[in-house]
């Protein structure tokens, strides 16, 4: 008895694993990107996260160039910015913006 519900779990967490697999291509590799920014929002009209942001545009940009790879998926873009803090007497924040790419 305790054999039977044993296996029958094994097989429903491994069709659960299965599907959660084949969710994304097997061919499909992804790659982590990160680009940040450590200034003050006076310069940038979208402020330091805007400009973290288009860092990573522009990494991933540049990948894409150099690899020649046309097709990528980008998943979601996290921004996190930090405390702001004086320095040169200008109110500074570093900004963090992360995505994952896959291709």
């Amino acid at each position: 008895m305790w054999c039977k519900r044993m296996v029958t779990v094994v097989i429903a967490v491994g069709m659960i694993a299965g599907v959660g697999l084949s969710a994304m291509p097997a061919h499909a590799k992804c790659k982590q990107f990160e680009g940040y920014h450590n200034g003050t929002n006076m310069f940038h009209e979208t402020g330091a996260e805007g400009a973290a942001l288009n860092h990573l545009l522009s990494q991933i940009a540049i990948w894409k160039r150099e690899t020649s790879i046309s097709k990528v998926r980008t998943g979601k873009v996290k921004t996190h910015c930090g405390k702001p803090f004086t320095k040169y007497l200008l109110t500074h924040v570093r900004c963090t913006a992360k995505a994952r790419v896959c291709y």
